[in-house]
């Protein structure tokens, strides 16, 4: 029932869902704009015929009235050319900042690699010099700063002269649960895993799939997450709610941090050789560790997945790893039996709701179980549920 169940739903659209990713701050920055061109109208036949101190009024765009000399108004050249000078140096940060956020999020949402591209790097770079040169002690700066290190902790300095400037500053409160959980400090963690579920960042409703997902592991196995949806809900309900602290959760995306390969290889595993964090390196990963009892969360996309497809069987919301015949009925049965059937039918979050696809690939194998044994009154409520999870997550079979 392993390895022909399974390709079978590796090639449905359905089965991976493709999860939302951290995002990235929008860079534009306001400024306090000194009067420009027309910004000003003088009531006055001739400006020559004015002594320097003689007054005039003058209207800004607003219609207030202002008092003017002479001198005054033969600064207002100079200024407005300061002011367009600076208006177009801002503009251009702005800019900027949006090219390093559109280079992050099309790093992040590659499905075929955690690690920006080359070009995708180089871009980000650029952005930071142009604001360390430019804007040195903006937020962006240091925001930019430690967000184009991906995960390099040696760079926390920046991240937290960045978190001094905005405090609540949600992206911020991300980086840093990631770099807490690399680091192991837990009480921090815990703090900032609670901002972003405060603050809504982490959905309420996610926590119950996360829960499951937990639910999936084997006692004292790893959990292998991909993107931001599985692995900060993952950690919530384990650091926060203190649930299956057995279960050892090693996210893709922060082996893009040396700091983190290296605690892991300390801890045991083994780490491949490979600087690029892409499918090659996951199915390199997932061989050298095949003894740590590794569990692959659903959220991984179908190119991850393909590469090492034989090897997986289904284990609730995970893909139990494994080179040798498994067969995980008596696994998958006990988890049918405790997992969150009524979270799963009373559904407000429409992400969540995409999300929920992923019980699609544990319901079908259970459906063909329930056939088998001829159990016509679980055969009924896993159709039932199937159909729900369809129809709540927009897909079809």
């Amino acid at each position: 029932m392993k390895n022909t169940l399974l390709i079978s739903m590796l090639t449905f659209q359905v089965l991976i869902f493709g999860q939302s990713e951290t995002p990235v701050i929008n860079s534009g920055t306001n400024s306090n704009q000194i009067g420009t061109k027309n910004t000003f109208e003088i009531n006055a036949t001739e400006k020559n015929d004015l002594q320097d101190t003689t007054q005039i009024e003058v209207k800004d765009k607003k219609s207030k009235a202002v008092i003017l000399n002479k001198k005054d108004l033969e600064r207002m050249p100079k200024i407005t050319k300061e002011s367009e000078k600076k208006e177009k140096k801002t503009k251009n940060l702005e800019a900027h900042g949006s090219s390093f956020t559109r280079s992050k999020i099309a790093a992040s949402t590659q499905t075929t690699q955690r690690s920006p591209s080359l070009s995708q790097q180089k871009e980000m770079i650029e952005v930071v010099n142009d604001y360390e040169k430019n804007a040195p002690n903006s937020f962006e700066y240091h925001y930019f700063k430690y967000v184009s290190g991906n995960y390099n902790v040696n760079l926390i300095s920046h991240l937290l002269e960045a978190q001094k400037l905005k405090p609540k500053n949600v992206d911020v409160q991300v980086q840093l649960v990631a770099y807490n959980y690399i680091k192991n400090e837990e009480k921090n963690l815990k703090e900032n895993l609670e901002f972003l579920l405060k603050s809504e960042k982490i959905d309420k409703e996610l926590l119950f799939y996360a829960e499951d997902l937990l639910e999936s592991v084997a006692q004292n196995g790893v959990l292998l997450t991909h993107g931001f949806d599985d692995t900060y809900s993952a950690l919530y309900v384990q650091k926060v709610l203190k649930k299956r602290s057995d279960v050892q959760i090693v996210s893709l995306d922060f082996l893009q941090s040396d700091y983190y390969k290296n605690s892991l290889q300390s801890s045991g595993f083994k780490i491949p050789n490979e600087s690029v964090i892409d499918v090659n390196y996951l199915k390199d990963f997932c061989i050298k560790n095949e003894s740590k009892s590794l569990h692959l969360s659903m959220t991984f996309p179908k190119p991850y997945l393909k590469e090492i497809s034989s090897q997986l069987s289904i284990s609730g919301l995970s893909f139990f790893y494994s080179n040798s015949t498994t067969e995980l009925e008596s696994e998958n049965l006990g988890f049918y039996e405790k997992f969150n059937k009524k979270q799963l039918n009373s559904l407000s979050s429409e992400k969540v709701k995409r999300i929920t696809s992923n019980y699609l690939p544990f319901l079908l194998s259970m459906k063909s179980y329930f056939e088998l044994k001829k159990d016509k009154e679980n055969l009924k409520e896993v159709n039932s549920l199937i159909e729900k999870v369809l129809v709540q997550s927009k897909k079809s079979l």
